[in-house]
């Protein structure tokens, strides 16, 4: 005995601290073993032993590091614009909007354009544009650009042209929002980085287009074109620009929020082992209690069963009422306080008219469903000390103890027009005929004679009726 407890005290113990009883074995084989001594089949079973959770945190473990060693392959993302790249573009200057700047390649291969500014046009552009088909640039952080200029204006603007069913009409450029950044010449010098947040929307462009406050923020989830054109308000005069290239970076996911989620899933899989590791406790503990309410809880189920399996053996399963044997019983029970307490005795029988009709012309799940009703509305109707009984196929027992003959018929005749009120279909209704008896120092089998001849006299008189002996 006390081995036994030794023993489940032991697998107890290492149930709690997660390991497995195999490991304790795999413990006792190597003792006294040089590390040279184990086979890689040694090793393979001291792996197969570990407990799910020391799998889990191997796993966790590996998936942390692979993060954090590989997160500059694939953490960031980026775009880049350069020559020869796969996007469209194009030059345009005030010409289209009536004034008399031109624009012109001057190596269209290397995105190198020189532009005239003339007067005639209340504010003289050109600018290169380049399609990037409505570009969800959200993602990104950055834009770097590398950019030549020589010109007479002391700026270059770079816009996003954003658009948005909410204040775009189709694929009118000039509804398309100018998020705009203006760069000074002494910035283009070399090779321009900056945040993408630095860009701000035109106020000219939300004044002309009366754009609502709540649509005046950058917006970059849907951009149309990326623009290079002459600074605001560009004097007359020659302008070269030669573009080396323009990238957009970003992070897929921000550093931040990796390790956050690194951290974050640590804990909760410390947490979860923790809360494990107390339900578990909790679960032993109440284990040996649970064994011995084992043989209390089966005998209870035993008891249920018996009373289930006597209430199904004395309970008629379609109509839910009691069966012949428990009807019978029921009658013999009430007979016996006759002898002993001289307590008034009646029975009814109660035979449903024209069953046969119902079953031919409705089916016999319409029939089924008129014994269900009537022996509803039986039991409905009677008092909880009488008992109701289906006596076979569409007949009915109504034991009704401390009831002489007259209220009796009295019970039966309410019964009888409460079947008959029933609807059980439009153009048919259901009636019953009954035979009433009041026992008279009688056997049980002359009693139930006496109301099943009162009942087919009703039947024979032309049913729908009630008749007694």
């Amino acid at each position: 005995m006390e081995s036994n407890v030794s023993e489940d005290t032991l697998t107890l113990a290492y149930k709690l601290l997660g390991i497995d009883n195999n490991l304790s074995s795999c413990r006792n084989y190597r003792v006294g073993v040089s590390k040279t001594d184990m086979s890689k089949k040694d090793y393979l079973s001291l792996i197969t032993s570990f407990s799910n959770y020391e799998k889990l945190l191997l796993f966790a473990l590996l998936v942390t590091c692979t993060a954090l060693i590989t997160q500059q392959f694939w953490i960031n993302q980026s775009l880049v614009i350069k020559p020869g790249g796969p996007y469209s573009v194009d030059l345009l200057s005030d010409r289209a909007s009536g004034g008399q700047s031109t624009v012109k390649w001057l190596k269209s291969d290397y995105y190198s354009w020189q532009c005239d500014i003339e007067e005639g046009y209340g504010y003289p552009y050109c600018l290169m544009q380049v399609l990037l088909n409505e570009a969800d640039l959200s993602g990104f952080s950055q834009i770097r650009v590398g950019l030549k200029y020589e010109g007479p204006s002391e700026t270059v603007r770079i816009t996003l042209r954003n658009k948005n069913p909410i204040y775009s009409t189709g694929d009118d450029p000039e509804t398309f929002k100018y998020n705009e950044v203006e760069l000074s010449k002494q910035m283009l010098r070399s090779t321009v980085v900056l945040p993408l947040s630095a860009f701000r929307v035109a106020d000219w462009w939300l004044r002309e287009r009366k754009i609502a406050p709540e649509d005046s923020y950058l917006e970059i989830d849907n951009v149309v074109y990326l623009q290079i054109l002459t600074g605001t308000e560009a004097p007359v005069g020659n302008y070269n620009f030669s573009l080396s290239s323009i990238s957009l970076s970003g992070e897929v996911i921000p550093k931040e929020t990796l390790y956050l989620t690194i951290i974050m899933g640590w804990v909760l899989l410390i947490l979860g082992q923790l809360l494990f590791r107390l339900w578990y406790l909790k679960t032993t503990v109440e284990e040996h209690y649970q064994r011995e309410q084992a043989l209390i809880k089966l005998n209870r189920i035993l008891n249920q069963k018996t009373r289930k399996f006597e209430k199904m053996a004395s309970t008629d399963s379609l109509t839910e009422l009691k069966n012949r044997a428990g009807i019978s019983e029921f009658l013999i029970r009430q007979a016996k306080k006759y002898y002993s307490i001289n307590q008034a005795l009646s029975l009814i029988m109660i035979d449903i008219d024209h069953f046969k009709k119902i079953n031919d012309e409705f089916g016999h799940d319409r029939g089924d469903r008129a014994l269900k009703l009537i022996a509803k509305n039986l039991e409905d109707n009677i008092r909880e000390t009488d008992g109701i009984g289906r006596w076979g196929g569409e007949e009915f027992m109504l034991v009704c103890p401390d009831t002489n003959l007259n209220s009796a018929v009295q019970l039966a005749e309410k019964l009888r027009q409460q079947i008959k009120s029933l609807k059980f279909s439009e153009d048919f209704r259901i009636s019953c005929s009954f035979g009433v008896a009041s026992f008279k120092n009688e056997s049980i089998e002359r009693f139930v004679k006496r109301a099943d001849e009162a009942l087919y006299t009703a039947k024979k008189n032309g049913r729908d009726q009630v008749v007694s002996n």
